[in-house]
């Protein structure tokens, strides 16, 4: 089954998890992407863009989910490098990950969320914290 995953910036993760229903509305900058492993992709952007081992990396942990889509929050270091970078460093990453081997990524197996967490084909990945409703 195919997911789409919309990518949205919210204050804090009461404010994310307050959209879950519904998804993000015209208040917040919002991108949606599909076909991709959402969790995997976040560990992934962590360790690139912090320079950490893949093992050393927190992961996205899971706002809401159980009955309803799936929010993530992102750890506020990826967080941080994300709001702070500019085109150049963006661009080198992407770089990095398109081209990275998978076998790199299958040396830590993901996180993924309790049992029944992912009910619906939406997620959502927030990053709390960077910029409020506009």
């Amino acid at each position: 089954m195919s997911s789409i995953i919309t990518f949205f910036v919210a204050p804090d993760a009461v404010v994310a998890a307050g959209v879950v229903s519904g998804g993000p509305g015209p208040e917040f900058q919002a991108a949606e992407y599909g076909n991709f492993a959402v969790w995997e992709a976040i560990e992934e952007w962590e360790s690139i863009l912090l320079d950490r081992d893949l093992a050393a990396v927190e992961g996205a942990d899971a706002v809401s989910g159980d009955d309803s889509p799936l929010v993530l929050a992102i750890p506020p270091a990826l967080t941080a490098a994300l709001a702070g970078a500019d085109d150049a460093v963006l661009g080198s990453a992407a770089t990095r990950w398109v081209r990275q081997p998978p076998a790199r990524w299958r040396r830590r197996p993901p996180r993924r969320p309790k049992a029944g967490s992912t009910a619906g084909s939406r997620r959502a990945a927030a990053l709390p914290g960077t910029a409020g409703p506009r």
